[in-house]
């Protein structure tokens, strides 16, 4: 299990850095497409859609990151009316469901950017499905730290019931 949380801990530390400039993208490119369209009433082709996609892969980053810090949204009504190990056991049957969810979009979305290979369309001279692959990778990410929870709280589960 030490692994697998010095494994999470690399991961979030390259998710803090590729949000850092990936926000820093976004304001820099908002920016100088305002200031290109009011003053000198021109514009970058493309802009917006790669703005589009650098959202896109922020959102996939940032939920990861949520996950990992368990600050999603969940709907959290049975947790004022179960008991400690009920809720332990919830849980796991949570984590577990999140997971298979998870992965089942995960494989859906990769499938949406193999359809999307097919298609010869760039942005910037860089493939679109390139950017799409934020999709498959970021869900792949959040299954594997739905994961992480599911196991440790079978494992705290174990120790608290020998």
């Amino acid at each position: 299990m030490r692994l697998l949380r010095w494994i999470d801990s690399k991961f979030s530390t390259v998710e803090n850095y590729l949000l850092v400039l990936l926000l820093t993208s976004i304001i820099f490119f908002s920016f100088l497409r305002i200031v290109l369209r009011n003053f000198f009433d021109t514009g970058i082709r493309g802009v917006d859609e790669f703005l589009g996609h650098l959202v896109l892969i922020v959102a996939f980053v940032g939920a990861a990151q949520a996950t990992r810090l368990q600050k999603h949204i969940k709907i959290d009504a049975l947790s004022k009316i179960l008991s400690d190990s009920s809720k332990n056991l919830a849980a796991i049957f949570i984590n577990l469901f999140a997971l298979v969810i998870t992965l089942i979009l995960a494989y859906a979305a990769g499938e949406h950017v193999m359809f999307e290979r097919e298609i010869d369309d760039t942005i910037f001279g860089v493939n679109k499905w390139i950017y799409q692959l934020a999709m498959p990778l970021g869900l792949f990410l959040i299954a594997y730290r739905f994961f992480l929870q599911f196991v440790e709280k079978v494992l705290s589960s174990l120790k608290r019931n020998p």
